[in-house]
């Protein structure tokens, strides 16, 4: 009979899945931080349809990663956000073929702000966003 002893070494590469897992989770929760404030940016006006589409397109690449890689995990948070993003594709083709107002494109963007505010404050307790240097 032969005797196995296993070390906290031999462990090791289990903790490291959960760790590259997490770490995976919040590159994708700083890469959609980014792409919102991208999308939150635009200065909403006549033209702006094109760069809101670009930057709405990019929210939700990013969103669908989040959400792949997370499994069920913020499920509530992604799906307000996702939510919110449809209603502001909404306004936003609207604005582009003139059945929606730049008043209601920044209402839904309004939207879309407190929605991604959920995800990002719950997301916030395992990925804490950069602190700014006080250099």
């Amino acid at each position: 009979t032969e005797i196995y002893t296993l070390s906290l070494h031999d462990a090791l590469p289990i903790c490291s899945t959960t760790g590259q897992a997490n770490s995976l989770i919040c590159q994708d929760v700083d890469a959609l931080r980014t792409s919102l404030t991208n999308l939150t940016n635009v200065k909403v006006g006549s033209g702006a349809s094109d760069a809101l589409s670009a930057n709405l397109k990019d929210v939700k690449a990013k969103l669908t990663t989040l959400a792949n890689d997370a499994g069920g995990e913020f499920s509530a948070q992604i799906s307000g956000l996702e939510t919110s993003l449809t209603a502001l594709q909404t306004a936003v083709t609207g604005l582009s073929n003139g059945s929606s107002s730049i008043s209601n494109v920044v209402t839904t963007l309004g939207g879309v702000k407190n929605s991604a505010q959920d995800l990002l404050t719950a997301a916030g307790k395992r990925c804490p966003s950069p602190s700014p240097s006080s250099s």
